[in-house]
C-alpha cells in the first residue's frame, strides 16, 4: 500500500499504516468474532456451574443460535448472525487499537532503524522492531484501554444474559 500511495498519492503515504492496521484488524475481528464470543461465554459458564463441566468452543458456537431460537420466538430469524452480537464493541476498541499501534510503530520502527545507520546488525535490528513495539502497543493500549473494559462487560453482559436464558430453557 505504501508504494502504491508514495506512486500515486503521495500525500496519503503517512496514513497508510493506519488504514491498513485498522482494516486488517476489522476483517480480523469479523471471521474471529464468534471464537472470541464463545471463549467468553464459556468463562461465564465455568464461573456460574462450578460442579459441570464447561462445553467446547465448537459446542458453545453450535449452541447459541439454537439457545436464542428456544427462548424468544422472535429471535428465530436471527440463526447463526447472532454469533456476531456486540461485535461493535470489539471492534470499537480493535480498530483504533491498531490504527494506533501500526501508525506509531512503523515511523518510529523506521527512526530507530535509521539512527542506528549502516552500522546495523540482527541485534540492532531486532533490538529496534521491538523497542518500537513496545512503545507502540504501550500507547495503543492506553489509549483504548476504556473501550477494552467497555467490551468486555459487553460480553460479560451478553454471555450472563444468554445463560440466563439457556437456565431457563432447561427448568422448563
Amino acid at each position: 500500500m505504501e508504494g502504491l500511495a508514495a506512486e500515486h498519492i503521495p500525500i496519503v503515504t503517512p496514513y497508510v499504516p493506519l488504514v491498513a492496521g485498522s482494516s486488517a484488524r476489522s476483517i480480523a475481528c469479523a471471521t474471529c468474532y464468534p471464537i472470541e464470543l464463545a471463549r467468553t461465554r464459556m468463562q461465564a459458564v465455568k464461573d456460574t456451574q462450578i460442579q459441570k463441566k464447561p462445553p467446547g468452543v465448537f459446542s458453545t458456537i453450535l449452541g447459541v443460535p439454537s439457545n436464542v431460537k428456544g427462548t424468544n420466538p422472535q429471535n428465530s430469524s436471527l440463526g447463526y448472525r447472532v454469533l456476531w452480537t456486540g461485535m461493535g464493541a470489539q471492534l470499537a476498541r480493535d480498530v483504533p487499537f491498531s490504527g494506533i499501534c501500526w501508525s506509531t510503530l512503523e515511523p518510529l520502527r523506521r527512526r530507530l532503524l535509521t539512527l542506528v545507520g549502516e552500522e546495523s546488525n540482527i541485534a540492532t535490528i531486532l533490538g529496534a522492531n521491538v523497542s518500537a513495539g513496545f512503545v507502540a502497543g504501550s500507547l495503543a493500549a492506553a489509549a483504548t484501554y476504556p473501550l477494552d473494559v467497555a467490551k468486555t462487560r459487553r460480553q460479560r453482559f451478553l454471555s450472563f444474559k444468554s445463560l440466563l436464558m439457556v437456565l431457563n430453557v432447561a427448568q422448563c
